[in-house]
């Protein structure tokens, strides 16, 4: 994706690891868990995080630049499966109840193109879960965005760069236009990107999971788990 592939060399930069995500998983996993699949996993930075405690971990994603700079990463340890995939493949490419948990963080989920794309991941990744398994979520909060009509996410900056990141609602069609401009600040160049962005709101994921059978669901406001408000900035959903 060519979003992506443009920041791929400075991703970690802009988006370290960051350790309260796996713990967020680790509390949230069955006792004897041990396979779990990160979808979107970028350059695998909670992938190797969760191969350093489970068994069999897996990491998808979409764009190839992204999964060879997670692949020079490997320590000898360590050996996560990386592999090139859509994220709407997942019953093509494993075994139905194979997974201990499924894991979408990283605003992964709102790149599908429609609730029909998204829909059917819900579906396929439960079948790809064992029964009493869960499926974890990482999105925006977009009910804040629109409510509050926000035009921008807090800029990231690091010694080395600043990472803007804009917000235009496309009313005709019910997207989000994320603009970003990267600005490197050593050798001042900069990188200017566009990517629409559906505006995945709570009561929709809430209707897809539920028809999709899944039983309990709990929403969070935060990796520290504390809960949903119309303030927060991410929604994170834990389905079983």
């Amino acid at each position: 994706m060519k979003f992506y592939q443009s920041i791929a060399g400075l991703y970690d930069e802009i988006f370290p690891p960051k350790p309260i995500q796996c713990t967020f998983v680790k509390k949230h996993l069955n006792k004897g868990a041990h396979t779990v699949l990160d979808v979107g996993c970028g350059t695998g930075n909670l992938t190797f995080q969760l191969a350093g405690i489970y068994k069999k971990v897996y990491g998808i994603d979409l764009d190839k630049e992204m999964l060879q700079l997670a692949l020079r990463k490997r320590e000898t340890r360590i050996h996560p499966e990386f592999r090139e995939m859509n994220m709407l493949h997942l019953t093509k490419s494993f075994p139905d109840n194979y997974f201990d948990a499924v894991v979408c963080f990283g605003n992964t989920l709102v790149h599908l193109d429609s609730l029909d794309e998204i829909s059917r991941f819900i579906m396929m990744a439960k079948e790809v879960l064992k029964p009493d398994s869960s499926l974890m979520i990482q999105t925006i909060n977009y009910d804040r965005i629109l409510k509050q009509k926000l035009r921008m996410l807090p800029t990231i900056e690091t010694d080395e760069i600043e990472f803007i990141r804009n917000y235009n609602y496309l009313d005709s069609i019910n997207r989000i236009e994320f603009e970003t401009k990267l600005c490197h600040k050593a050798s001042g160049d900069t990188v200017n990107n566009k990517i629409n962005l559906y505006p995945l709101l709570k009561n929709e994921i809430d209707t897809i999971l539920k028809n999709a059978g899944f039983k309990k669901i709990i929403y969070y406001g935060n990796f520290k788990m504390d809960s949903l408000s119309e303030e927060s900035q991410p929604l994170i959903i834990v389905a079983s």
